[in-house]
């Protein structure tokens, strides 16, 4: 079995300690780094929040209403046209009624005749 120095040993591991630390301190630069291009971007969202203005907000708003205004206009359009066709399908079938029954002649004898009361 061979047996090494400890001198031998002992600069193994500060080399192996020292390379843990070169790793070490490189990732806590680019955390560092990756914290920095961060706040940047917070800023900059911060000022773009702050630069919308609120009649600019309003006008998206506005815009959205009268979307949905005109999907609720088309809409009712269509039902008032599917309301429409069945008020002249009705209408059709009604004054075709009246015909028939104007057409029907009436007897009102029934109404003159004497009663079991009256006699």
């Amino acid at each position: 079995m061979r047996r090494t120095s400890w001198r031998a040993r002992f600069f193994f591991l500060k080399e192996n300690y020292n390379e843990k630390l070169r790793f070490i301190e490189d990732k806590k630069n680019r955390l560092n780094s990756i914290r920095k291009k961060n706040q940047v971007l917070e800023n900059e969202l911060t000022k773009t929040k702050e630069n919308i203005q609120p009649a600019q907000v309003q006008a998206i708003k506005s815009k959205m209403k009268v979307e949905e205004l005109e999907l609720a206009i088309e809409a009712l359009k269509a039902d008032i046209e599917q309301n429409r066709r069945k008020y002249a399908a009705r209408s059709e079938s009604r004054s075709t009624l009246e015909n028939e029954i104007e057409a029907i002649p009436v007897s009102y004898t029934h109404l003159t005749l004497p009663t079991n009361r009256e006699v």
